[in-house]
């Protein structure tokens, strides 16, 4: 017997007008393993390569308001998956990991170059995210618009489990036939307990668009405890996230793409300019790695050509004052690497020659090697520069107790 289960996704069937876009047309690529063709469409120019995932038996032209907002700025696809629009039919009752192997199949055919920026609508969430779980190399971000949640309908049936059932029963009698059967699969496998892995997507950028607008209030989902149910679950499932948006909507309903594409448009840019920001990170990290890696490896006693190895390491990092200042100040705690920390200092101070924290710093690390004279030279030097630049007060006065520390060193 079929489990009773009330998937949200659904209603994509039931409510997605049809859309046409006529311009431009989408084509049909081969899948190279299967030699089935799917509807697509590739358009737009930038760095971003970002990715449409329709909702259930939805096709690319769901996305059609959004497009023109997205073209400038990213390399767009957007596709119907097997049996969808002008798509090949799939050979059978297509699950989840058969969705994904056309996705990546049609990627590669594409040759629209990772990292993608996946964004998923309703089902199309469970697409992305099985797709993300599987390649998170291949993810820049994630972008999902009101998605479907493995953990919605066991939270709503406890709200109103006889309505529950009383809607399942009604929206799979409304299922259109060609889409029964996997409507039906997708039911079970969650009744199942259908479970995506989130774990590889906790580093990956995403926003999440939650609609709470009670748009077919006969259904239990759309009452006020059932939006509030779907707002609950969608925070829930986003908490683990390192670097996560989540924007909630009473504006548009379940289609916020068609009603609200401005705001879709709006996620997809935060998602860049995410994703960006952590790609940035992600090099800066390898190169402070490197940077350690390479100071580790550094003979320091008797090595006269210490400061221009240390030089070298330090421009290569790329990393600017106050991180260097910050290594500076790590080793400096450290009695075994002073000589080190001094040589990390000297390059910030020559670097950043109008900086009076750079110049102070390297008045404390001649002051812990014992060189009161050129801890004195130092300090004063700060604090010219201090007084010139009409630093704060208490600055000044920090610069002044380490110079009087360096006059009484004998």
């Amino acid at each position: 017997m079929l489990p009773s289960k009330f998937l949200l996704f659904f209603l994509s069937v039931l409510a997605a007008p049809g859309l046409v876009l006529a311009q431009p047309v989408p084509s049909r690529l081969t899948l190279p393993e299967s030699q089935r063709q799917l509807e697509v469409l590739q358009l737009g120019e930038g760095q971003a390569s970002v990715v449409l995932e329709a909702g259930f038996a939805t096709g690319w032209s769901t996305w059609r308001k959004v497009l023109p907002g997205l073209a400038p700025q990213a390399r767009l696809l957007a596709y119907s998956r097997a049996g969808v629009g002008a798509s090949d039919p799939a050979p059978t009752v297509p699950t989840v990991d058969d969705r994904v192997r056309d996705l990546e199949g049609l990627l590669a055919a594409s040759k629209l170059p990772p990292p993608y920026v996946l964004v998923g609508h309703s089902y199309g969430g469970l697409v992305v995210r099985a797709f993300a779980a599987r390649h998170p190399e291949a993810v820049a971000a994630l972008v999902l618009v009101d998605p479907a949640s493995e953990t919605y309908t066991p939270a709503l049936r406890k709200i109103e489990p006889q309505r529950a059932d009383a809607d399942d029963a009604a929206l799979l009698q409304r299922a259109p036939a060609r889409f029964k059967a996997e409507y039906e699969w997708v039911m079970k496998a969650l009744g199942q307990g259908l479970a995506i892995e989130s774990r590889p997507l906790q580093q990956r950028p995403t926003v999440l668009l939650t609609s709470i607008k009670p748009e077919w209030p006969d259904l239990v989902a759309f009452t006020p405890a059932g939006r509030e149910v779907w707002r609950q679950e969608h925070a829930r499932w986003l908490a683990p996230q390192r670097n996560s948006l989540h924007w909630v909507t009473d504006v548009s309903g379940h289609h916020i793409q068609q009603e609200e594409p401005e705001l879709v448009v709006q996620a997809v840019q935060a998602a860049i300019r995410l994703s960006q920001a952590e790609a940035q990170r992600q090099v800066q990290a390898q190169r402070r790695q490197q940077l350690e890696q390479g100071l580790a490896a550094l003979k320091l006693e008797g090595n006269p050509s210490l400061q221009a190895e240390v030089d070298a390491l330090l421009r290569a990092s790329q990393l600017g004052e106050v991180d260097i200042n910050g290594l500076g100040y790590r080793l400096l705690g450290q009695a075994a690497q002073r000589s080190l920390a001094q040589a990390v200092l000297v390059h910030n101070a020559v670097r950043f020659p109008q900086s009076v924290n750079a110049q102070d710093s390297l008045g404390e690390a001649l002051l812990k090697t014992g060189q009161g004279q050129a801890a004195r030279a130092q300090f004063a030097k700060a604090l010219e520069l201090a007084r010139q630049q009409s630093a704060s007060a208490r600055q000044i006065q920090a610069i002044e107790a380490n110079l009087r520390l360096a006059e009484a060193l004998k």
